[in-house]
């Protein structure tokens, strides 16, 4: 299998899980009459001219985010794990590259195993913090 039909059928998965989660909040009253406001209160903006960042200007110390309603506080929230970064490391030998977050990699583990893990640390081409 290659790396794209993998990648392509863990976004199906991923996005069939998507998919009922949204059928569950769908189902859920209180995010129904939350979207019925919000359908309300843009019908009134939208009858007077204005936008919804007129919102914060008329209320600047009211504007909260969805993690500070008391909805949320109620419910355990999933602790976000840190992600590590995605290191590229290149086989200077075949010129092979790969991505990877962790040491789990079925071929950085050959590497290392064929040419020794500090050797193969200094084929690190790139470090991305970012995602």
């Amino acid at each position: 299998m290659t790396n794209e039909t993998a990648r392509l059928l863990k976004m199906r998965a991923e996005l069939e899980r998507m998919q009922r989660e949204i059928e569950i909040l769908e189902k859920d009253g209180e995010v129904q009459k939350d979207i019925e406001l919000r359908d309300e209160i843009e019908h009134i903006l939208s009858h007077a001219g204005k936008t919804p960042g007129f919102l914060k200007v008329i209320f600047p110390d009211f504007m909260v985010t969805t993690e500070m309603t008391d909805r949320n506080k109620s419910k355990a929230s999933p602790v976000k794990k840190h992600k590590r970064p995605l290191i590229t490391y290149q086989n200077p030998h075949n010129g092979e590259t790969i991505k990877t977050r962790g040491a789990n990699h079925g071929l950085l583990k050959t590497w290392k195993k064929q040419y020794g893990s500090d050797v193969v640390n200094d084929w690190v081409i790139s470090v991305d913090n970012s995602a």
